[in-house]
């Protein structure tokens, strides 16, 4: 439902003279257009890099895309290169919001976060010019709260006006309201600020863990933007991807003293699990109470008891404050039960791989290796993995336990001849379900001059925008069989469009640890195909059954590269302890300027 409220100043509670006053602007007076924020009501806005940055349009929607109350938003759907615009309004009689006197506030907004970053805070105007720049204008700035879609990690973080910031977690993407909740009393005056959150805008609030009464380092009376009496203004940013604004509130808390709830999050549970018991601190030092909102359990006092039922618990920490103390917000913790029988574990025997053959000269242990994953790792454990092979009861281990990611396992059997064998792997879980998972293979010494493997064969394709990616491929399982192990790996690009620069990337297999390894490190020519050789036999551990493998390119330009990586066994007996030279032999025909590193610098 569209809003036609104007600049709204809402709530002037004045039952009590202590009364919470709220400051609402939600955009809706301005005019509606395209770039056009810039000047309106205040509103000045400043670009970040590329001077010619377009500025954020008023609007309703913005694409398929439109504000969770369907009201008047301001959007900023440009990207490229230092394309990005910082939004800045000082206070006013429509929305006359004061820190000056500090206390405790709330600074709230509703924000759909980019995939470079999107922000939104509170500081100085240090030089006047109406804008406030933190890390564009050294000595503007104040708090302001951080997310982005980009990267692997720091997706959420609250910047500092010392420059440092705080990483909390929070990586769900589309619409949220963030509040930001200032108690400019707290550490002697220094300040605290928490972090709170509201996906899709509505809900309760989620006060997050990593950034709850986080010390601001402020130092009132500096008349910098360390101190909170001179900040002057309200302000975001966006860049990249489509960012959106709406809904700036600030709220003036009534005096007093304010408290807050810390409480750990409760990890996923089983549905046998024991009752937890809740624990939870106010920072007043007044006892915490817990309600039940949803979910398969029931709370008693303090203990939550599971009712042996699947779904997600979700309740709350609560302490209603005295004479002395406000009330504290509301903590509000979710979990989901989970049913371990209900799901069946991910296993592969990769070594010996279903159907393979094993080579050696002479009968030697043979190393099995299986990996093996399940919904849910956090809760549902492996507690036993072991193979059988024709009566031989062999524990497989683990080297990183604690890491599902990971999830390989090995150990050895001893044949007792050359001849066909089969393999049952055996994985119990939580809760005591066990799968068996079954293979065949046969050891032999009958092993050809020459053995070729084919493995990408433009399978695997690295672009301007996806840099990696990854497949399975086959390789002969084998103790002491080869002296000689080359790869021919020819570098292509798709459709013949190649990177026009020298471009760093190369191969990693995952060995049977569970490692990755970087296999070879490559250079690009200028704009070419081009195919080399190289040595890797000291590799002959990885290359081996089911394996893992793993295409890199950094590519910027051109249609992308899809190679080709053939291996080449050569009968005979390893030079075990002596490692081989980095060999790129060039094809007599080629004349491209590129190297091929032999590496073995492992990645996880």
């Amino acid at each position: 439902m569209k809003r036609t409220a104007l600049l709204i100043m809402l709530l002037l509670l004045a039952f009590i003279s202590n009364a919470q006053v709220e400051y609402l602007y939600d955009f809706n007076s301005l005019t509606e257009g395209s770039q056009n924020l810039n000047g309106q009501d205040g509103w000045v806005t400043h670009y970040q890099t590329a001077t010619s940055s377009q500025d954020f349009d008023v609007s309703y929607v913005c694409g398929s895309d439109m504000a969770p109350d369907e009201s008047m938003a301001i959007w900023y759907p440009y990207g490229g290169s230092g394309v990005g615009r910082t939004a800045t309004r000082k206070a006013s009689p429509n929305f006359d919001f004061n820190f000056q006197n500090g206390g405790i506030l709330d600074l709230e907004i509703d924000m759909n976060r980019t995939w470079w970053g999107s922000f939104f805070g509170v500081g100085f105007d240090a030089d006047g010019d109406g804008h406030i720049l933190p890390g564009m204008t050294d000595p503007d700035g104040g708090v302001y709260l951080f997310v982005k879609s980009q990267g692997d990690s720091g997706h959420a973080r609250v910047h500092l006006p010392d420059g440092s910031h705080v990483d909390f977690d929070y990586e769900q993407g589309g619409w949220t309201r963030y509040k930001m909740s200032f108690d400019f009393t707290a550490y002697d005056g220094a300040g605290a600020v928490t972090v709170f959150v509201k996906p899709g805008c509505e809900g309760e609030w989620i006060q997050m863990a990593g950034c709850t009464n986080v010390c601001m380092n402020l130092t009132p009376g500096s008349g910098d933007k360390l101190d909170y009496q001179v900040w002057d203004g309200i302000f975001f940013h966006s860049q990249g991807g489509t960012g959106g604004f709406d809904n700036l509130l600030v709220r003036q808390q009534p005096d007093g003293n304010a408290q807050l709830i810390e409480m750990e999050d409760i990890p996923n549970q089983l549905i046998f699990n024991a009752p937890i018991t809740l624990e939870a601190t106010a920072s007043s030092g007044l006892p915490v109470s817990f309600e039940m909102m949803e979910g398969p359990a029931t709370i008693s006092g303090n203990v939550l008891t599971l009712s042996g039922e699947t779904g997600v618990v979700k309740f709350k920490a609560m302490q209603a404050g005295n004479a002395n103390w406000l009330p504290a917000p509301d903590v509000v913790k979710t979990f989901e039960v989970v049913d371990p029988y209900a799901y069946e574990p991910e296993v592969k025997i990769r070594r010996p791989y279903d159907g393979t053959k094993v080579y050696m000269d002479d009968l030697h242990p043979v190393m099995i290796v299986v990996s093996a994953y399940i919904e849910h790792p956090e809760v549902i454990k492996f507690t036993s993995i072991t193979a059988d092979v024709e009566g031989q009861d062999i524990a497989l281990q683990t080297d990183y336990p604690d890491d599902p990611d990971n999830g390989y396992y090995y150990g050895f059997f001893t044949p007792l001849g050359f001849t066909n064998y089969g393999i049952n792997v055996s994985v119990t879980q939580s809760g005591g379900k066990t799968t068996t998972y079954h293979t065949s293979f046969e050891i032999t010494d009958q092993i050809d001059s020459q053995l070729d493997v084919e493995t990408m064969n433009g399978d695997l394709v690295c672009t301007p925008s996806v840099h990696s990616a990854k497949g399975e491929y086959v390789f002969p399982s084998h103790v002491g069989a080869f002296k000689k192990i080359m790869a021919h790996f020819e570098y292509n690009c798709v459709d013949g469009n190649c990177d026009t620069y020298d471009r760093i990337g190369g191969v990693k297999v995952r060995n049977y640890r569970g490692e990755w390894v970087e296999l070879f490190r490559y250079i690009t020519p200028f704009g070419v195909q081009c195919q080399d050789n190289v040595d890797v036999s000291d590799y002959t551990t990885q290359l081996q059954g089911l394996v893992e493998m793993e295409y890199y390119m950094e590519l910027w330009n051109g249609s992308g590269s899809n190679p080709n990586l053939i291996f080449s066994f050569t009968k005979g007996t390893p030079r075990f302890g002596l490692a081989p030279m980095p060999s790129a032999t060039m094809p007599t025909n080629s004349l491209c300027p590129l190297w091929i590193i032999l590496s073995a610098t492992r990645r996880r």
